[in-house]
């Protein structure tokens, strides 16, 4: 029985006293509403168009306003000026560029980018006007404005979209975004490489901006060198135990600071591509303070991590924490540089 409206029509989700089955209650992932619709006569710098998106006048339903997919968080920083200089302080999850990452950051730009940017990244791809296309103004990656470009800015230019650039959060995950960056940056090294005879790990922390580097700092936490960072190939070792230089909590607290992100998301990305690996993640403390304190301390900071690889998509099978307080030093407890080195959270691979 429907009293008026209510039968689901792709549009709408319906309101039926008994549903019978006969048709989907789910919304179309395409529609013609006008909220979702490509806008009328929008002048841009190659012609004046009066059209829908797609010639049937459908186009992508936008997600309902504030909503974020299962597994991910929104991203921090906004679309515009202040938000485009924030995001050079973002770290590429995939900055070790083993050759599997670079394999499929490749595959991904050929498709995406190349038409615009070429294959080989000099702005001449197929619909630029350095081929006869209607796009001018597509970047060399090798110009000077580029070829140091932070990665965090690239990240954003594809997340929103720059100048007749638009976005690609919907065609490309927040890791496949990733992995197109370090492919440029590949490139680009490789082109230092050959013009000024570096060796490739010289010329790949030239493009990184890595010989210098202006430290990033968050929260007040410096972020440091990453040992995930030199893991062979992103392949997790039964038996080792490596240090998170790059979670951080305020001191006596288990709430983690911001700054852990950077981190925690590079082991949320190892993690997914060793799924068959169970690992802990370990937390310790200094001998400061009763070890009863320390030891409960030490257990809520490792769940802090673990919950945090949760929300991000991990399976419970695969983590597991424990909190060791003060009971397992790497240093002596007699100097300030000893209690820091104490203090740490680590990822033992069982």
């Amino acid at each position: 029985m429907w009293f008026g409206k209510c039968q689901a029509d792709g549009n709408w989700t319906g309101r039926e006293y008994m549903p019978d089955m006969a048709h989907s209650q789910a919304y179309e992932a395409y529609t013609a509403s006008p909220s979702t619709r490509a806008p009328k006569n929008v002048t841009t710098n190659i012609t004046n168009y009066d059209t829908e998106l797609f010639s049937n006048g459908m186009a992508a339903r936008l997600p309902v306003a504030g909503t974020v997919a299962r597994g991910n968080q929104p991203y921090l920083y906004s679309d515009d000026t202040t938000g485009y200089n924030r995001s050079a302080a973002m770290v590429n999850p995939f900055g070790n560029g083993n050759k599997q990452v670079l394999a499929e950051g490749k595959e991904m730009y050929n498709v995406y980018c190349a038409v615009c940017h070429g294959e080989k990244g000099l702005g001449g791809g197929s619909i630029s006007t350095m081929n006869g296309g209607p796009f001018g103004g597509v970047p060399n990656y090798f110009g000077a404005a580029y070829i140091q470009m932070p990665e965090g800015k690239m990240f954003h230019s594809m997340h929103y979209g720059k100048n007749d650039m638009g976005s690609y959060a919907s065609q490309l995950t927040k890791e496949e975004r990733w992995k197109v960056v370090a492919y440029i940056k590949d490139m680009q090294a490789k082109n230092v490489q050959d013009g000024q005879g570096k060796s490739y790990e010289e010329a790949l922390r030239y493009v990184r901006n890595q010989a210098n580097p202006e430290p990033i700092i968050i929260d007040g936490f410096t972020i440091g060198e990453s040992e995930l960072d030199k893991l062979n190939d992103g392949k997790l070792v039964s038996g080792s135990i490596i240090n998170l230089n790059n979670v951080f909590f305020s001191s006596g607290s288990a709430n983690l600071s911001k700054a852990s992100n950077i981190e925690l998301d590079k082991l949320e990305t190892i993690l997914r591509a060793n799924p068959d690996t169970k690992v802990e993640l370990s937390g310790h403390t200094d001998s400061d303070g009763k070890p009863s304190s320390n030891l409960d301390l030490s257990n809520r900071r490792a769940k802090a991590a673990y919950n945090y690889l949760l929300l991000k998509g991990i399976s419970a099978a695969q983590l597991t924490f424990k909190g060791y307080g003060d009971t397992s030093p790497v240093a002596d407890n007699d100097s300030a540089e000893g209690k820091a080195k104490n203090r740490r959270t680590e990822l033992k691979v069982l």
